[in-house]
């Protein structure tokens, strides 16, 4: 596959929001889209298709839970909460197959995929040491799914050493397109026309049907995506739904940030946007001027031009020495870049990578911003990484982490300040507008700089607002950017041991190539620990693991890995599984029979005969609460409340708890006086129910998210939960409500450990797990027994373990 051309800022904006596009755009047939086989398709009152999703696996794939158990014995696995696998990881020294076309044919079925889903294989790439990370595209009748892909680590000689997986079981939209190629490519046209300033005389447009679910609808459907360039080099990127001609997404593809060319732009204003205005080659005009330095050349009359060009020098040096990478895309392509460049007017306060060159403004090309921006072409040809919503938000924060891990490995060039570590762009100009002299981002502190430190919280921008920033990417950095200063310095104050720069270096090396294109936080988390198990005995051992781990629940405190785990002590941990018992559950594919809504308008199960579209965070079903804005009763203060009560047993070693996904998508940024508000009644009046991490209300998300509230105090009391819509001004309120759970957990009753798995260590065997044993009752801490299983057999292995009253507190890593 082509490698995408991108160009993101080191800051949010380039200019003055501009973008120079053209129109030079092809004809082309209208595109069709055919319903696969293995998709039941319905119909609207309007004749509209709905379309349901198979659930039999591919052919030649073992069903799901055959899969699961299997892949059990094999390695440490992890699933989503609908029980899909998205990570699974040998154990040091062994494999999960001897092929990885069979491997992942074998088991697609667990990695979410139905019979008229197919994996096509589309890339590899070599890792330090010799390991490989091999793609597959996921596709549904033919056609490519937008994000959709298996990312697999393979050994020097093929054999797996884990999966990442980031697939969808959804079922595309059937029927014909209803734009043709050239009709998709005016609309991008137009529509980036109205978001950049655009001369589009020589801009030429790109088009190729892909299947997208867009945030906030849980719909595949067939779209263009559209690619806008100039002088074949690309500058955006523009969805447009392929049935009914919206646009989904407008995406600047300037990633605003030993064969060396470095040319001087003297402050001349000129439009950035229009490549003829900085690129620096042997035969570009800016090339021929005397401040040029081209690589093995003498230095120049331009001091900016010679300090760029050695720390480009020092970026190629960091990559090819820890890595064995030549240039940034491995092949030792010639490293291109423009200094003090001017967009319309000076001085430029940024700098981008371009897919060709990289430009600075004047002051900008400083030692972490060189290596931001150096690093933004290794990840478009390591992994991918779209460059836009959570995506985005992880290819600026790799360009972050690296950028740093680079300034501090580079102590000796008179620039660093230990005062100021973590800190990104120390050294820009004092007079960058709108932040405090020098520093734009603080990868250990994200709050200094106005930005989320762990993921949802504010001001992380949703991507259901709108697309300002190509969905926020360089505000939703600060979580990846808190959780890589985490795991190489550590934090007292968190009970975190860092693993310092250079085993940090190697993890996130190879998180960037086990990424999936369309990656987004949660995956990002899985990948890490998974990168980290593969390098166990090649430098990484389990307590650098364990530090990635608790690194991840920092910035994810409210990942829910599967829900297996709705016993855990916190929706944060990382313990093991707990028995529990399901009191009362809705999935909500069933109806409305178990509910009672005050208003049948405003609350709505879907999808129905008058709503087609499906959302939910598993199956189809979903109850939707909303309000309309406008004047009068718009659904402000309508709710659903369980039509039966609950029973809910006390006992010793019982906890009960209320559990369950949510959505909420409202107009604007987030507001404390709008959403919806849980409450709970046990027979004396409705009241607040607090859920865990926050309040009452749920005002905003980005996706579903997973909740639930401690129910201790009604313990031997019959309950109902209630959800009511809060909108006084009538402002738009969109609620979705999924996978409602009543449950007791059983803490008199030990649990299995996470990630646990042995090994040969020379002659000895090592048996590790993430975390301590369950205590069988609080009341007396007597640790249970584990019981172990091999496979590969290993002889003279101890099928049972039992702790030492000494080992209660950490019982890792024994022999």
């Amino acid at each position: 596959m082509r490698p995408r051309h991108r160009a993101a800022g080191i800051l949010a904006v380039l200019g003055a929001g501009t973008l120079l596009l053209s129109a030079a755009v092809p004809s082309g047939a209208p595109a069709l889209f055919n319903t696969p086989a293995g998709f039941d398709s319905a119909k609207t009152p309007d004749g509209q298709p709905i379309v349901q999703t198979s659930t039999e696996p591919p052919p030649g794939a073992v069903a799901p839970k055959t899969a699961i158990q299997e892949l059990r014995t094999m390695g440490s696995l992890q699933l989503d909460s609908s029980g899909t696998v998205r990570s699974i990881t040998a154990a040091p020294g062994e494999s999960l197959g001897t092929n990885g076309d069979a491997f992942v044919k074998r088991y697609a079925g667990a990695f979410g995929l139905t019979k008229s889903h197919s994996l096509v294989r589309s890339q590899a790439v070599g890792l330090p040491g010799g390991d490989q990370v091999v793609r597959y595209q996921q596709t549904a009748g033919g056609i490519p799914v937008l994000g959709g892909e298996v990312v697999l680590t393979t050994t020097s000689n093929g054999s797996v050493r884990g999966a990442i997986t980031d697939t969808t079981p959804l079922a595309p939209s059937g029927g014909a397109a209803k734009l043709d190629p050239a009709a998709a490519q005016s609309k991008a046209l137009t529509a980036a026309t109205a978001t950049y300033e655009i001369d589009p005389a020589t801009v030429s447009a790109s088009s190729a049907l892909w299947l997208y679910s867009a945030p906030g609808k849980a719909q595949l459907r067939p779209t263009y995506w559209v690619k806008l360039a100039e002088h074949q080099h690309e500058i955006a990127s523009v969805l447009v739904d392929a049935i009914d001609g919206s646009i989904k997404l407008v995406a600047s593809e300037h990633q605003a940030a030993k064969k060396r060319a470095v040319c001087d732009a003297a402050n001349v204003p000129a439009n950035l946007n229009s490549r003829l205005a900085y690129v620096c080659n042997e035969y570009s005009a800016l090339g021929g001027h005397a401040a040029t330095r081209l690589e093995g050349e003498p230095v120049s009359s331009s001091a900016e031009v010679n300090m760029t060009y050695d720390r480009l020098g020092v970026a190629y040096d960091y990559f090819k020495n820890n890595f064995g990478r030549d240039s940034y895309d491995g092949r030792g392509e010639q490293i291109r870049a423009t200094v003090r460049a001017c967009h319309i007017s000076c001085p430029f306060h940024n700098a981008f990578w371009e897919g060709y060159q990289f430009v600075f403004g004047q002051g900008w090309a400083t030692d972490d911003v060189v290596a931001h921006e150096y690093t933004h072409a290794v990840t478009e040809h390591a992994s991918s990484l779209y460059y836009w919503h959570q995506s985005g938000a992880i290819n600026e924060a790799l360009s972050d982490i690296f950028g740093e891990f680079i300034d501090l490995s580079t102590s000796g060039d008179g620039t660093d300040d230990t005062a100021k570590r973590w800190q990104m762009g120390e050294d820009l100009p004092a007079d960058l507008p709108n932040r405090p002299a020098g520093a734009i981002r603080n990868l250990m502190d994200p709050h200094q700089h106005g930005d989320p430190a762990y993921y949802r919280e504010y001001p992380y921008w949703s991507e259901t607002y709108d697309n300002w920033d190509n969905g926020g990417v360089h505000t939703n950095s600060g979580p990846a950017n808190r959780m890589a200063a985490l795991i190489a310095d550590g934090s007292a104050a968190d009970g975190i041991t860092g693993i310092g720069l250079s085993k940090s270096a190697q993890l996130w090396y190879r998180i960037m190539h086990m990424l999936s294109s369309g990656a987004n936080y949660e995956q990002l988390v899985v990948t890490a620990k998974a990168a980290c198990r593969q390098l166990i005995n090649k430098g990484m051992t389990v307590a650098d693991c364990d530090t990635v781990t608790k690194a991840t629940t920092k910035i994810f405190p409210n990942y829910q890995p599967s829900e297996d785990n709705l016993c855990d002590d916190s929706p944060s941990s990382n313990l093991g599984q707990r028995p529990f018992s399901v009191l009362f559950s809705d999935d909500m594919e069933q109806g409305g029979a178990k509910w009672n809504r005050s208003d049948s308008y405003f609350w709505q199960f879907i999808p129905n005969t008058q709503i087609d579209y499906t959302y939910a965070a598993h199956g189809r079903g979903s109850l939707n609460g909303w309000t309309a804005p406008g004047t009068g009763q718009r659904g402000h203060g309508t709710s659903a409340e369980l039509a039966d009560w609950v029973n809910i047993p006390s006992g010793p070693g019982l906890t009960p708890w209320v559990s369950f996904n949510y959505s909420a998508i409202q107009n604007g940024v987030p507001n404390g006086n709008l959403g919806v508000e849980a409450f709970i009644n046990n027979g004396s009046g409705w009241a607040p129910l607090s859920l865990e991490g926050m309040g009452n209300r749920m005002s905003s998300s980005t996706g579903y998210w997973y909740k639930r509230a401690n129910l201790s105090a009604y313990a031997g009391q019959s309950v109902k939960v209630k959800f009511q819509v809060v909108s006084p001004s009538n402002t738009l309120v969109d609620w979705y409500l999924d996978d409602f759970t009543i449950f007791n957990c059983q803490y008199a009753r030990p649990g299995a450990p996470q990630d646990a798995f042995a090994y040969l260590d020379g002659t000895d065997l090592k048996i590790t797990w993430a975390t301590y044993l369950y205590n069988a009752d609080p009341r007396n801490p007597q640790n249970h027994h584990f019981e172990f299983t091999y496979s590969p057999a290993i002889p003279g292995a101890p099928e049972t373990y039992r702790a030492t009253p000494a080992q209660a507190d950490d019982l890792r890593d024994r022999k």
